[in-house]
């Protein structure tokens, strides 16, 4: 697995957004936003004045492979503050599906946030403000640390379709047994592989299901079917 920490130091650190902005210090309007970072000296924040209300501002990151968990500081003081969301997707940023969301005024703090992610694991990452009634609702984000790979793989699953065969194979062991040049196996139940079937240099050779029988891998395969 692959830890990325966003500090927000230097730049957006691999985040896009064309709305957030990043400062040091308070923001420009009072009553409202942190006075200074959660860590280190820069944050990232959503500046309320002039983009109320419901103005929505978002910053998202493809991370290449499976989030497994996350952590940020999130800094949510005003009373006109808004809604901030995150979602993940799995689809290229196409859609979003809500992993963690907040509301309204906080206090004048930074506070910590752990996402931990059971399925589904998302390739995207996205968090999206939407700005309350007015100028004091300075949304501010600092310290997300993203924890990708090292999430299980799904098992692959086959299905067949229903026939007749040559040969009956109700387990893994009589299946191997039975692969060879023209041959026509009957998968008469449901079988779980429990090890790699070679059928290299196999000819002729057809798999079928009287009963709609599926195969399932007990662990990850690549091509090994």
């Amino acid at each position: 697995s692959t830890t990325y920490t966003s500090t927000f130091e230097t730049d957006f650190d691999g985040w896009t957004t064309s709305t957030f902005l990043r400062a040091s210090g308070s923001t420009a309007s009072s009553s409202t936003g942190p006075s200074s970072a959660a860590s280190g000296s820069y944050y990232v924040y959503a500046e309320a004045s002039e983009n109320s209300p419901g103005v929505e501002f978002s910053m998202y990151r493809d991370f290449g492979e499976g989030v497994s968990s996350l952590s940020f500081d999130y800094h949510m003081y005003g009373s006109d503050m808004g809604s901030l969301v995150l979602g993940g997707s799995r689809d290229d940023g196409s859609s979003y599906t809500t992993v963690w969301s907040k509301s309204g005024d906080q206090g004048n703090t930074w506070a910590s946030a752990s996402v931990t992610i059971n399925s589904d694991f998302p390739i995207y990452l996205k968090f999206t403000y939407t700005s309350g009634s007015g100028y004091q609702g300075d949304l501010a984000l600092d310290d997300v640390v993203v924890d990708v790979g090292g999430v299980p793989t799904p098992e692959p699953t086959v299905s067949l379709e229903p026939t007749t065969g040559d040969i009956q194979a109700t387990t893994f062991s009589a299946l191997s047994s039975a692969i060879a040049n023209d041959v026509t196996i009957d998968v008469a139940s449901d079988i779980t592989f429990t090890g790699v079937i070679s059928i290299s240099g196999i000819t002729g050779l057809t798999i079928r299901s009287s009963v709609s029988a599926t195969m399932t891998s007990d662990r990850s395969f690549s091509n090994s079917y």
